[in-house]
């Protein structure tokens, strides 16, 4: 398995409580994705957000120019406010965009410029 630095652990309280992170889609014309996940006993404490603004900052500090994309759920509305309050635009929604252990969810896609 490859490694990835762009990945990273939430922590709190000296706990893992979740993963993010921004694996490269495109380095020569940089594009990234951009991801977080809480353990669902975590969520709604600000743990996402500050991840996301973390991993905003990291990318503008490392990168002057590209793109990066972010999925949520359309039932994940806390996940879409983040979103669109860290500058994102939602570019299309897609019926049953995301599938994984049997489930297929209706996603928005989301893109911002840095």
């Amino acid at each position: 398995m490859k490694s990835n630095p762009n990945n990273f652990v939430i922590e709190a309280d000296g706990k893992i409580v979740g993963i993010c992170g921004y694996p490269i889609i495109n380095k020569e014309k940089f594009e990234c994705g951009l991801y977080y996940q809480l353990k669902q006993e975590y969520w709604g404490r600000g743990y996402a957000t500050e991840a996301a603004r973390k991993l905003i900052s990291e990318i503008t500090n490392n990168y002057s120019n590209g793109i990066v994309r972010a999925d949520a759920v359309t039932d994940n509305l806390a996940s879409i406010k983040i979103l669109e309050n860290m500058g994102f635009i939602k570019t299309k929604a897609e019926e049953k965009g995301f599938k994984n252990n049997g489930f297929e969810l209706d996603v928005v896609h989301f893109i911002k410029e840095i």
